[in-house]
């Protein structure tokens, strides 16, 4: 793949991924916390359309640089820098989380007793199940593609998975939900299919012209308006309208994120410029915003709850931006306890612009 593609094009992904992310937990607060009206049809279609595609999304995209991590690093040495990278953050932050959610008790929207704090990590709760899901799909995979079995047999895997959890779906079977939610291993399980994808498009050729771009947002968005036309709860429809949606989304943003480089490129627009900076830079610091953004979104409805603002308009924006660009300070925390403590990186997993 290009050099813009690699880097440019999954940044640009996990910067609209992310931002979805803290629009849908900020969303969804908001209606259990009764600001919203949780029968709003509009609200409920805009959290469908969200999650047919924002969380796959990642799962497409970690997919996507295995192959190249594994060709520079050895099984064992793979497993050790998962398990600082995924499970590490995981303990610390559903301690920390969960911890202050239980002190706030009195004005969080589902109180948290001492045995959930003590509980927290395993098994993950809140948004954290993605790091176990990923990290479990990341050390199965690895095993197979070092083993030689390698794609095919990871595509087999994936179309046999997609089937069983489908046609289970449909026969009713208690141990196959919806999307497998909240099941430990189940939602490793179903996520399986969209890494196994990212595996394979690993380079993807982006849409190199306008009219490609107009073709996979026209197919992007058919894809979410038939999803919502015809929902069910059913994980044959899910896989069938994500698949579609998480690729043309990516075709789509990478298209428009390598236009945009060009145009940087070109450019003395010094606005241009610090805005693609500033995207770039959400995109690559994707990880330390899904782990902090929900402490500084619940926490600012709760300070303007006290304050009396009850509108929806104030808290959406307030809650979108708190939870998306708070969690970034974290990065200037990051830079400096790593000089004193090098494992820190683990725990505020932040990254610096490198870009030339």
């Amino acid at each position: 793949m290009s050099a813009l593609q690699r880097q440019i094009g999954p940044d640009y992904a996990k910067m609209l991924g992310i931002i979805l992310v803290v629009w849908g937990h900020t969303i969804r607060g908001l209606i259990n916390a009764d600001i919203l009206p949780a029968d709003s049809p509009f609200w409920l279609n805009l959290d469908r359309a969200i999650y047919l595609f924002h969380m796959p999304l990642f799962f497409f995209l970690s997919g996507m640089f295995i192959q190249q991590t594994l060709a520079k690093t050895s099984l064992v040495d793979f497993f050790k820098r998962n398990v600082l990278l995924f499970i590490v953050p995981l303990i610390f932050w559903s301690y920390t989380q969960s911890g202050i959610q239980y002190l706030a008790s009195a004005n969080v929207n589902v109180e948290r007793s001492l045995d959930y704090v003590i509980q927290a990590p395993f098994p993950p709760k809140q948004q954290f199940w993605f790091l176990w899901a990923l990290f479990l799909i990341a050390c199965f995979s690895a095993v197979l593609i070092k083993l030689g079995m390698g794609k095919k047999t990871l595509l087999v895997l994936a179309v046999l998975t997609m089937a069983a959890l489908s046609v289970g779906n449909m026969l009713g079977l208690d141990a196959i939900s919806f999307k497998m939610a909240g099941q430990t291993f189940g939602e490793a399980l179903f996520f399986f299919p969209y890494f196994v994808m990212g595996v394979w498009l690993s380079s993807p050729a982006v849409a190199q012209s306008r009219t490609g771009l107009a073709l996979y947002m026209l197919i992007f968005a058919g894809s979410i308006v038939l999803y919502l036309g015809l929902y069910r709860q059913s994980n044959a429809y899910f896989y069938l309208f994500s698949l579609t949606a998480v690729y043309s989304c990516y075709q789509a943003i990478a298209y428009i994120a390598e236009w945009v480089q060009r145009r940087v490129e070109n450019s003395d627009s010094r606005v241009l410029q610090n805005l693609h900076a500033c995207l770039i830079f959400i995109g690559m610091n994707s990880f330390i915003i899904y782990l902090a953004h929900i402490i500084p979104e619940a926490g600012i409805r709760v300070v303007l709850l006290k304050l009396g603002f009850t509108q929806a308009y104030i808290h959406i924006i307030a809650g979108n931006l708190l939870g998306l660009l708070a969690p970034l300070l974290l990065v200037p925390v990051n830079l400096l306890l790593v000089r004193y403590w090098k494992s820190a990186k683990y725990i505020f997993p932040a990254r610096r612009m490198q870009y030339g």
